[in-house]
Formats: structure tokens, C-alpha cells, sequence
């Protein structure tokens, strides 16, 4: 195996690809629970050691005026799910051959918080209204993480999503 093979695969450069596919959207107020899979490819072949599969609130302010503007973000993960911690899954680790895809269902509890800006009616207008003018920004994501044998990053994907009644 030569150097730039090896740079390749700490990079994971045509290793293993992370997609976010078949999950439930917008995510229920009423029963928080979102459901989907995790679809595993590869280009070569890899060792696939771990999966998790969260959902994360960005919440984002802005401070300030013109070049003294500054952005801040705050990441609360609201729910995940590891493989093979929780379930076995596909059966951690396994090899991914090249061509190869595998796919790997999941389902995550999550736990909103109570922002005013989520409620429904006047009170969510009067929240959004107040968001808007305190400059702030709330996100939702679905986010999946493989760690690859070798790697030294781990892959990932990351689908905003919404939230509903």
C-alpha cells in the first residue's frame, strides 16, 4: 500500500459514504419519535466499527451591528441511538466490500425542548415575533456518524428536519 493510498484512507477519500434515507418527516410534537435508515456504501473495501444516529438543536444568535456582528451557536443533542451499544444492528463491526451497501434501520427517542417559539396559536406567534427580533434561529438535524477502522475522521451525514403539531 503506498503513501498516498494510506493519506486516502485516514481521509477517508472513496471509503465509506453515510446517506440519511426513508425517515419520518416533520417530527411529531405529540409523539417524538423518528424512524428511518442509514444506507452504508463504499468504493473500497472498509471495516465499518460504529453507527450513531442523533438529533441535534442548533440554536443560533446574532449580537451586534455591521463589522462587530458575531454569531453564536448552541448544539443540544435531543436524542440518539449507537450501534452496536443499543442493538447489534447489522452486526458491528462488518466489512463493507466495494459496491457494497448496507442498510441500517433506526429509531430515536427524542425530547424537545420548550422553546415559546414551538407553541401553536398566539403564544408561538408572540415567541417566533420575539425570536425574530432578538435575532435568534432554531434548527433541527438529523444527523448519522460511522467510524471506519483506519479512518481518522468519522463519516457522516446531516438532514435538517422539521418539526410539526
Amino acid at each position: 500500500m503506498g503513501l498516498w493510498a494510506k493519506i486516502k484512507g485516514w481521509l477517508n477519500i472513496g471509503g465509506v459514504k453515510v446517506l440519511l434515507w426513508k425517515y419520518t418527516e416533520p417530527l411529531s410534537k405529540s409523539s417524538p419519535v423518528i424512524t428511518g435508515g442509514v444506507l452504508l456504501k463504499s468504493k473500497s473495501d472498509k471495516t465499518v466499527t460504529s453507527l450513531e444516529v442523533k438529533v441535534i438543536e442548533e440554536f443560533t444568535t446574532t449580537e451586534g451591528e455591521g463589522d462587530d456582528k458575531k454569531s453564536k451557536t448552541e448544539t443540544t443533542v435531543l436524542g440518539s441511538t449507537k450501534f452496536p451499544e443499543h442493538d447489534a444492528g447489522v452486526g458491528y463491526p462488518f466489512e463493507l466490500k466495494a459496491g457494497e451497501n448496507k442498510e441500517q434501520p433506526f429509531s430515536v427517542d427524542v425530547f424537545l425542548n420548550d422553546r415559546l417559539q414551538n407553541y401553536g396559536g398566539m403564544l408561538g406567534s408572540v415567541g417566533k415575533l420575539a425570536a425574530w427580533a432578538a435575532k435568534e434561529k432554531l434548527e433541527y438535524f438529523l444527523v448519522a456518524e460511522a467510524s471506519v477502522k483506519g479512518a481518522a475522521f468519522a463519516t457522516s451525514d446531516k438532514k435538517k428536519i422539521k418539526i410539526g403539531p
